[in-house]
């Protein structure tokens, strides 16, 4: 078992045990964990704050539409940008639906209503339809809620979406383009290469393309990359899809020159993100208003 799969199986394990936890103690004790400090709610001034006080209080349980990775795509559809999505293959409301035999040789698994339970497969000769069967019968069972208390995955119900493979050719790695925007505006991409798993290295640009001097701790900065030839189409799709929403990041990849739309995500990171320098990260935490939430 891979470290990305411990992590999942103790947070599930972790769920059950607090299932009677009531959130907001949840989330208190959870940013303590991370923190090593209370968290303040009253007058939240950090991102990770701010991002809490969404999941708390946000009413994200009216955005169930846009993280479920089956009904997001007919919003994406909604705004006519049908093209930049990736074609779905099959969906399945239970293991035995799932046909190995229906599928290409090269596909990827994904579970509609959590973060990180994919798998790509590139030669399904290496898979009996059994063992993948039984994969979709675990996530099926995932009550990702319970997980990160983020009220947005509550109401949807499982299921595991197949979709086609995408070939990006023979770069290193499949660069991750993902647009943090407030209140509906773009203000900053955020760059993933060299991901796998754990190893991840992000780097930051203002929508002009300009380096940011920011990061995570979590992550080391990447190397600095070339302005994509897309980054404005990126924008205006991002604009499109995230029109009223205090904050939501809007992913995409870009193949060959085409844009792909990837997920859009209300709480990055479950709210335990902490950019540096602080002072930029509580600039950042500034432009996610309350003032129509409260």
């Amino acid at each position: 078992m891979d470290k990305t799969s411990v992590v999942q199986s103790l947070k599930v394990v972790v769920s059950k045990l607090t299932r009677f936890v009531g959130d907001v103690t949840f989330c208190k004790a959870l940013f303590f964990i991370k923190n090593r400090r209370a968290i303040n709610l009253d007058n939240p001034v950090s991102f990770s704050e701010k991002l809490y006080w969404l999941k708390l209080f946000g009413g994200l349980e009216h955005y169930s539409k846009y993280v479920d990775k089956v009904a997001v795509k007919d919003y994406v559809r909604s705004k006519q940008l049908e093209s930049i999505l990736i074609p779905t293959l099959a969906v399945y409301d239970c293991a035995e639906e799932f046909s190995l035999n229906s599928l290409p040789s090269r596909f990827v698994l994904k579970l509609n209503n959590a973060s990180g339970y994919n798998l790509v497969v590139t030669d399904k000769t290496k898979f009996s339809e059994a063992q993948l069967r039984k994969m979709i019968a675990k996530w099926l069972k995932i009550d990702f809620y319970l997980i990160t208390r983020e009220q947005q995955y509550k109401p949807i119900k499982n299921q595991v979406i197949a979709e086609e493979f995408v070939e990006f050719g023979a770069e290193k790695a499949l660069l991750d383009y993902k647009v943090y925007c407030f209140h509906g505006k773009p203000h900053m991409i955020q760059v993933i290469s060299e991901r796998s798993g754990f190893d991840q290295q992000h780097t930051y640009y203002d929508t002009d393309w300009n380096l940011l001097n920011l990061s995570r701790k979590e992550y080391p900065a990447g190397k600095a990359v070339s302005k994509p030839e897309k980054l404005s189409d990126m924008l205006y799709y991002a604009e499109l899809l995230a029109p009223d929403f205090p904050f939501c990041r809007v992913d995409f990849y870009l193949v060959d020159n085409k844009v792909l739309f990837g997920e859009i995500t209300f709480i990055p990171a479950n709210a335990n993100l902490n950019f540096l320098p602080a002072s930029k990260d509580v600039r950042l935490a500034s432009l996610i208003r309350f003032q129509n939430l409260l």
